[in-house]
């Protein structure tokens, strides 16, 4: 699994503080269009499972045609990702997990 470059911060950012600086919108500027719609899908259809959300890591499984384990890790201010399907590139389930993370991030206080 290649880790990909997702998200750029400040340095001293945390997981959850980058997290809380995305929207919907803006990561329409990480992922590809037809991605990105795809990730939603998989988000809506309730295909994330084991979403493990940590303090320097977020990790979890999409199932679909195969299950594929996706990692989200800090380095500094980036985030990246990995997923183990074979695609190259960005992945429909990098980006849903992305979404869930998101969207449980923002809904804690």
């Amino acid at each position: 699994m290649d880790e990909l470059l997702l998200f750029s911060s400040a340095p001293n950012t945390s997981l959850k503080q980058a997290f809380q600086s995305l929207d919907e919108l803006k990561l329409t500027t990480l992922f590809p269009v037809s991605i990105l719609g795809r990730g939603f899908t998989y988000y809506y259809e309730d295909w994330i499972e084991n979403l493990l959300i940590k303090q320097e890591h977020i990790q979890a499984t999409v199932s679909g045609n195969a299950v594929y384990s996706i990692q989200i890790q800090q380095k500094g201010g980036n985030l990246y990702g990995s997923c183990d399907c074979p695609f190259e590139g960005k992945c429909k389930h990098m980006a849903a997990v992305m979404i869930s993370a998101l969207h449980q991030i923002q809904a804690k206080p």
